[in-house]
């Protein structure tokens, strides 16, 4: 399994306080995230649609404040726009909690899961995550 799957496993586990099996929070997380057949993420193809219709300066925000509640995170409503209100509902129900407290947990989240992917904190982790991830991160700024 992959291990940024793990990670943000582990993230949500402890943001929810969810008292799960980690392969289990694992395994559903990979299904709402789109996992490759190799265990990849397509994290790719959330971080396009979050960027549509001038969402980079929220992403880029979400990814700097790592979602710890002093104005990070990415907005739950348009989370659940990305990834579908039935996709979420079903992740929910997986990992026992509300569609409503799965989407908070996810927005805070993910910040945090893609400044792992860009290996730092702050805006140099949140460029290289938004650059690698899209290959063009550059033209952000």
């Amino acid at each position: 399994m992959n291990d940024l799957l793990k990670i943000g496993a582990q993230m949500l586990s402890q943001k929810l306080g969810l008292n799960l099996p980690p392969d289990t929070i694992a395994n559903a997380l990979g299904q709402l995230l789109g996992q490759k057949n190799g265990g990849e993420l397509d994290l790719a193809g959330l971080i396009g649609p979050l960027l549509q219709g001038g969402g980079a300066g929220a992403l880029l925000g979400g990814l700097l404040g790592g979602g710890t509640g002093d104005g990070g995170g990415i907005a739950p409503d348009k989370l659940a726009d990305v990834l579908g209100t039935g996709a979420i509902g079903n992740f929910a129900k997986q990992i026992g909690v509300s569609a409503p407290e799965a989407t908070d947990g996810l927005a805070s989240m993910l910040p945090q899961l893609l400044q792992q992917v860009g290996g730092g904190d702050g805006l140099a982790g949140a460029a290289s995550a938004l650059g690698g991830l899209l290959g063009g991160g550059k033209k952000l700024f």
